[in-house]
């Protein structure tokens, strides 16, 4: 996208104050009498996308580089064949939509796992799904709640399950507990990374914490391993603000 890629230290105002305003509205030259939204809502579209697409090329190089020379070879044939451009395609469709950093990452790493060295195919797939349009705010909240021995004691359960009440709050990094603090949120949260499949549901829903009645949800294998790539991906970060692993 020719005269679109911004310098790498230039701010979002500076940027878009830049671009030929025609070339930028294109077709949505009948709302001429609109130009300083257009300008701000065409531009800010481009803009983000384009740093999303940025720092997944980023995370990807610095995953590939860091593989042997062998496997960094048999990367670049995939990466370079229709089958691999077609999957290529797709998880930058998925970066694109996705505002986390850290999951954006996380997706670079996967791509670059093409050949399962470290997670299985069907992780992949499903963790290429989950992760797209993943927030800061659930990366800081799944890291943090990921952790079994958070977990409640129960007569046997079938897996480990915690529970986000008020007294799991002050066990969580500062950050998270204001994030959670707020009932609704701490629904809304843990049941978002619920349906995404990296926590499993209560097997018993209604439950009495410390703090009264709280979130439940499980914890699973699975669980343990999207922790594991958010933590990898973070490490592709210049700098690590968020919650500590």
């Amino acid at each position: 996208m020719p005269g679109e890629l911004a310098p790498p230290n230039s701010a979002f105002g500076e940027w878009i104050e830049g671009l030929d305003l025609p070339e930028l509205v294109g077709d949505f030259a009948d709302l001429a009498e609109y130009a300083p939204y257009v300008r701000s809502a065409v531009g800010a579209y481009k803009w983000f996308r384009l740093q999303r697409f940025k720092h997944f090329l980023n995370s990807l190089g610095k995953s590939v580089e860091a593989l042997p020379d062998a496997k960094k070879n048999q990367f670049r044939a995939i990466i370079t064949s229709e089958a691999g451009g077609e999957i290529l395609s797709e998880f930058v469709d998925s970066v694109l939509r996705t505002s986390s950093q850290t999951a954006i990452s996380a997706l670079a790493l996967l791509y670059a796992d093409a050949g399962g060295e470290r997670y299985s195919a069907s992780f992949r797939l499903s963790a290429c799904i989950a992760l797209e349009g993943l927030s800061d705010q659930e990366v800081d909240a799944f890291v943090a709640l990921c952790n079994p021995e958070l977990a409640i004691t129960a007569k046997n359960p079938p897996y480990p399950v915690v529970i986000a009440s008020d007294g799991l709050l002050p066990k969580l990094p500062p950050s998270v507990q204001a994030l959670l603090s707020p009932p609704q949120a701490r629904v809304a949260i843990i049941n978002a990374l619920m349906r995404r499949g990296m926590f499993l549901p209560d097997f018993a829903a209604g439950r009495l914490g410390d703090g009264g009645v709280g979130v439940g949800f499980g914890l699973s294998e699975t669980s343990y391993q999207y922790r594991d790539l958010l933590i990898r991906a973070r490490s592709l970060l210049p700098s690590t603000s968020s919650v500590a692993a």
